[in-house]
């Protein structure tokens, strides 16, 4: 009996040994991907290290959180400093242009 006991805490001391190598390796595998798509490495706290899959989409969903909370702030210090947000047409009023500068911009050449 004693030997049974010994065998099973020999097999699970391995497993644990294996699930810590693996999640090291998962470690410089998320870092290697957070350097590629220019994240920083302080983002692996959030990541879920199970398996190769799930650090994966969790990376995703980090780089998509960290890409849109800064789109957020830039569209919010454009929209403080009244420059036109990305993506979106300044308003022209055209009443105030003359009428060299109205027909330059419809007919796209001077005259």
């Amino acid at each position: 009996m004693s030997e049974e006991k010994n065998m099973e805490q020999r097999e699970a001391m391995l497993r644990q040994r294996e699930e810590e190598l693996s999640r090291r390796e998962l470690r410089v595998l998320a870092r290697q991907t957070l350097a590629q798509r220019g994240l920083g490495p302080e983002a692996d706290a959030y990541l879920d290290y199970t398996d190769r899959e799930k650090c994966l989409a969790s990376i995703d969903g980090v780089e998509k959180l960290i890409r849109s909370e800064a789109a957020r702030l830039v569209e919010k210090r454009l929209a403080a400093q009244g420059a036109p947000l990305p993506g979106k047409a300044a308003v022209l009023d055209e009443d105030a242009l003359s009428d060299y500068e109205y027909y330059t911009m419809k007919l796209g050449k001077a005259f």
